[in-house]
């Protein structure tokens, strides 16, 4: 035998143990899954209306949505049976708190990936392990929403909240048809993503991934991100308004109905790629004020 014959038959032994390894694993983490899944009930409780909620957990995904009643509606999917107990919710006056008092280590969280298409196959009307839904009534005093997840993605779909903050060390966050007088939206290592939301005096900033507003209305905001780029597709602006990539690009496409009194200015420590449109430029007595400023990449700023 030839010595690449031999290398063929070593490369092919390698990939076939490789193979094997990753099929027992697999096996294995279907065989837990499977566990979790028939073990682990959901849990359930309901509250009178609130006007702050104050929400802390470490490994738990979270979506936040309107309730069909005049309650507060909370529905949670353990990791698993043992760590049902590490989540707590009490009331304290005007506040409901949520939160996840110890770290969970199941082994769920291992196999969050392999979790999703687990479920799909074989548990495809049963929600995730790992997920907290809380139901908010839609004509109540409620004032603020305080959120912070170590571990997991956080989605809001169609609320309106005085006072929103969000905090996510490591996850993505997902605003649809949000509302907001007041908001700070961030994450360390996640994208965030603004889904036909309206958002004022806000702040939004990530500082390792993409933001993307899309299709929604934004006034007197900053938007700030890190290492990655702006992408703003057909959002409207109004107020004073700043949005900065330090190692990325900014794009915007313009919504049709943006006020010609809007003015954009622009700054880049290195990069010349700059396009405005020429009517934004030189705007006198202006209504709406854009600041973009790109230090590495470029900005682009189109008409619908």
């Amino acid at each position: 035998m030839t010595l690449k014959k031999l290398w063929i038959a070593a490369l092919l032994l390698i990939l076939f143990g490789t193979a094997l390894t990753g099929i027992a694993i697999s096996m294995e983490a279907f065989q837990e899954l499977d566990q979790i899944y028939v073990s682990t009930a959901k849990k359930e409780q309901q509250f009178q209306a609130k006007k702050h909620i104050r929400i802390d957990l470490s490994e738990y995904e979270l979506h936040l949505l309107p309730s069909t009643d005049e309650r507060i509606h909370i529905e949670y999917y353990p990791l698993s049976e043992s760590s049902s107990d590490t989540i707590s919710i009490k009331e304290e006056n005007e506040t409901l708190i949520l939160k996840e008092h110890e770290k969970n280590k199941d082994s769920f969280i291992e196999y969050r990936g392999i979790g999703v298409l687990y479920q799909w196959l074989r548990y495809p009307n049963q929600r995730q392990p790992g997920s907290i839904y809380i139901a908010i009534p839609a004509n109540s005093n409620l004032q603020t929403i305080s959120t912070h997840l170590q571990n997991g993605n956080i989605n809001i779909k169609n609320l309106q909240i005085p006072d929103l903050q969000v905090l996510a060390d490591n996850g993505d966050i997902t605003l649809t048809q949000v509302q907001a007088s007041k908001a700070s939206i961030q994450t360390t290592s996640g994208e965030i993503t603004s889904i036909n939301s309206r958002l004022s005096n806000s702040t939004i900033i990530s500082d390792s991934a993409a933001i993307q507003l899309l299709q929604g209305s934004y006034q007197s905001v900053q938007i700030q991100t890190v290492s990655d780029s702006i992408l703003v597709d057909h959002s409207l602006f109004e107020g004073k308004n700043r949005l900065i990539s330090e190692d990325g690009d900014i794009e915007i496409l313009l919504s049709k109905n943006q006020k010609s009194s809007t003015l954009f200015t622009s700054q880049s420590a290195f990069s010349d790629e700059i396009n405005l449109p020429a009517k934004f430029r030189n705007t006198s007595n202006p209504s709406v004020e854009i600041n973009l400023e790109a230090d590495m990449g470029t900005i682009t700023v189109k008409e619908p």
